[in-house]
């Protein structure tokens, strides 16, 4: 009986010296290996931190449950690198500091039952979407301050068990939509401290069960593209009162809490017409244009013509119409007919879309011209030219044609006038029996002789002169008798015919004048 109990009193010792040995075996291998192992939280440890590594240590027990490689220099993640090593039964696994620049999408195959991973303060710039497949049962990852600025469809899909994801200090500007899918458990997401500016609201709607959100230090731009992911995030009563826009200027540094759902606008867009647009119509068509407008919040629209504001009213000889109507894009037609137009040359109109993002406007040029013989003055092709080149309406060209005509006509009259003033100017008349004079070589104050005198007095009148005095005096004088007295001389008789010959010389100037006078006025007649 006593060899009996000693027996089993061996074999109960077997396991526990077994089982001491193993013990004593994973630490002295831990040891050898610069780290140290010990348990922790009921778990075996393996504490690697600041030992010099560059890559994943060997030899480490297969039964190590938590793998700490903080602050070593291991560049790169490749693949199998745990698997190769024997470290399959890792539950946690923290890579803080290491200089981490790839990793492969096949790294942690074979992970199978990690649960919590820890890569923060790394320069890890991609994730594959692959990344995170083989250990699907990770319920914690930590990927803070690191150079990641995109995260992609399906780096974390059908994670059933994931609970957390800290994302802070990256530099992350765009998530796609289908990067969380299927994470039933999903609660807590934080991205502070990054470069978003926006997230599209599908990035959340699969995930139902999020109940913390951190999006604080990020430059929003809090307008129309924002809203839905904002109207989400009140909807969930998710944390986002800290949350700050940096754009638009009228928005800087305001709380989302504090900005009304409406104020996430975008300035609206005028697509249709173009900037400063010319259209040219008939006098007698009925004239509409139209504006297309989008915007969110959808804008207010308003027609301006000559600068006053317009709407549906009749003044004058113009009558307003204004209507609307909305196309397949949701953009917004606002249509304005002109009747009983008489806008005769140019017309400005505008377009003017206003809402709280700001207001934009669009200046519509219109021209109407005239038709009849004369199509449009001025005109070549679609657009109206003045003779300078630049295009110009019919309302400024009025007064250049009304110059140029007054300014013809009175050319034409000055001609005219100089005309009539040369031709009266040329010599004849009176200038001609003065010539006659200074050619008998005498002037007034000379005394010529008597004898010479009469003779260059009294000229033989012409056959014309004559016929002419027949007719302006057609009664004959009598001849004059004289009657010689005794004592009278020949000084006497001389005198008498000097008179009487004087006289006809005088008659036949006279005459010579009227029929100067009459030949100039048949002349301007």
């Amino acid at each position: 009986m006593i060899y009996l109990y000693k027996l089993i009193t061996l074999l109960l010792w077997v396991p526990i010296v077994l089982h001491s040995a193993s013990e004593l075996d994973w630490v002295t291998v831990c040891n050898q290996q610069t780290c140290r192992c010990k348990w922790v939280s009921g778990q075996k440890t393996a504490e690697c931190i600041s030992s010099g590594l560059t890559s994943i240590p060997k030899n480490l027990s297969n039964e190590m449950q938590v793998l700490d490689l903080s602050n070593n220099k291991i560049l790169e993640m490749n693949k199998d690198a745990f698997r190769e090593v024997g470290l399959i039964n890792l539950h946690k696994l923290i890579a803080r500091s290491c200089s981490i620049e790839l990793v492969d999408k096949d790294a942690f195959r074979g992970l199978e039952i990690l649960i919590e991973l820890d890569l923060s303060d790394n320069n890890i710039h991609v994730l594959h979407p692959a990344t995170f497949r083989d250990p699907f049962r990770l319920r914690k990852i930590y990927l803070n301050h690191n150079l990641i600025q995109r995260l992609r469809n399906g780096l974390f899909n059908n994670m059933s068990f994931l609970q957390t994801v800290e994302l802070n200090a990256c530099l992350i500007t765009d998530i796609e939509p289908k990067t969380f899918y299927n994470v039933t458990k999903f609660n807590s997401l934080e991205l502070n401290g990054n470069q978003l500016t926006n997230i599209k609201a599908e990035v959340l709607e699969s995930v139902p069960s999020l109940i913390n959100l951190e999006i604080t230090n990020n430059p929003w731009r809090c307008d129309c593209k924002l809203r839905p992911f904002m109207n989400l995030v009140m909807n969930k009563n998710l944390y986002f009162k800290t949350a700050s826009c940096a754009e638009p200027p009228r928005l800087l540094n305001k709380l989302w809490g504090d900005i009304k759902p409406d104020d996430f606008a975008c300035q609206p867009v005028i697509q249709y017409p173009a900037q400063s647009s010319t259209f040219q119509l008939d006098d007698d068509e009925l004239m509409t244009i139209g504006c297309k407008i989008y915007g969110e919040p959808m804008p207010s629209v308003q027609w301006v013509f000559n600068n006053r504001p317009i709407s549906n009213y009749s003044h004058g000889d113009y009558k307003f119409t204004v209507y609307e109507s909305v196309d397949n894009t949701m953009a917004k037609w606002i249509n304005l007919t002109v009747s009983r137009s008489r806008l005769i040359g140019k017309s400005e109109f505008k377009c003017i879309a206003q809402n709280p993002a700001g207001l934009e406007e669009r200046k519509i040029t219109v021209i109407v011209q005239v038709l009849g013989k004369h199509k449009c003055l001025f005109c070549h092709g679609s657009s109206n030219k003045s003779i300078l080149g630049g295009s110009v309406s019919m309302k400024e060209s009025l007064p250049i044609i009304i110059g140029l005509v007054a300014g013809i006509f009175i050319i034409i009259l000055l001609l005219i006038v100089c005309c009539l003033c040369c031709y009266r100017r040329r010599p004849g008349g009176s200038g001609v029996l003065s010539k006659k004079s200074h050619a008998n070589g005498f002037s007034n104050g000379d005394v010529p002789n008597h004898h010479n005198h009469v003779t260059s007095l009294v000229s033989e009148p012409s056959e014309q002169q004559k016929s002419l005095l027949a007719v302006v005096n057609p009664v004959q004088k009598p001849p004059r008798r004289y009657e010689s007295s005794p004592t009278g001389t020949e000084m006497t008789e001389l005198k008498r015919n000097l008179l009487d010959e004087t006289s006809v010389s005088v008659h036949t100037y006279e005459l010579n004048n009227k029929f100067s006078m009459r030949s100039e006025s048949n002349i301007y007649f």
